[in-house]
């Protein structure tokens, strides 16, 4: 019997930061810690496992909103999460890319920080049909997009370079105008080595409209959507 599907796709990964640390009481809550969240979530108990319920059930409804919409579209898009973290896959770039790109945007409205990364290549997906379980991936795409995340620190999405060797093939249109704003180097200061991020936020909600859809954000109006942005409490760590 035929268990799994292999094919090429991009992949994804998505973790919500500081989840261990709160979870793990590392970090010191006040009232203030909740007061962005309990006009939606009612809160049974003030403490970090509540807290942590809350971002987790926020995580969780933000990838179902976004995967419901791109299914509408006729995209395909797969998804999995697993606790405070998610994989997200299928076989065109661009719509993972779109994904990750309206995922973060949105996380960051509704003021949850999150790191990805996104690569490109094999996946070896199940085909059995308890899909209530969840489904499972593996395959050199699922490791290096899982890699790509822990590369840097912060709410950034970071890229393998299997990614931007796939995006090269992408419309020349495309390619040229978008590339150098999207996919940029960017310096570990840790160990001092360069990787590329995805700059998800220089081009905020990007969409499936034809060429020249997306428009890019100048520094003063990513500067106000940042003040303007949900609930985001400093004390949360983002490492």
């Amino acid at each position: 019997m035929e268990f799994s599907n292999t094919y090429n796709g991009a992949v994804f990964f998505v973790d919500l930061l500081g989840i261990g640390a709160l979870t793990q009481n590392k970090i010191v809550l006040d009232e203030s810690d909740f007061i962005g969240w309990e006009h939606n979530f009612p809160f049974e108990k003030k403490n970090n496992q509540f807290l942590s319920a809350v971002l987790l059930t926020q995580f969780r409804q933000i990838l179902v909103d976004i995967k419901t919409r791109f299914e509408k579209l006729d995209k395909d898009i797969n998804v999995t999460q697993l606790s405070d973290c998610a994989f997200i896959w299928g076989e065109s770039l661009e719509t993972i890319m779109i994904f990750a790109n309206n995922f973060m945007c949105e996380a960051i409205r509704k003021g949850i920080f999150c790191r990805g990364g996104l690569s490109y290549g094999e996946i070896i997906e199940t085909t059995q049909e308890h899909v209530n379980l969840g489904r499972f991936i593996v395959g050199n795409a699922v490791t290096n997009a899982a890699r790509a995340e822990s590369i840097a620190k912060g709410c950034r999405i970071n890229c393998d370079i299997s990614f931007a060797k796939e995006f090269v093939r992408m419309p020349s249109f495309f390619y040229n105008k978008y590339y150098p704003r999207l996919v940029n180097p960017s310096y570990n200061y840790n160990d001092f080595s360069i990787y590329d991020e995805f700059r998800w936020y220089y081009f905020p909600d990007m969409d499936f409209k034809e060429k020249g859809y997306y428009e890019y954000l100048k520094l003063n109006d990513r500067i106000k959507l940042t003040k303007e942005s949900g609930y985001a409490n400093k004390k949360f760590s983002i490492s």
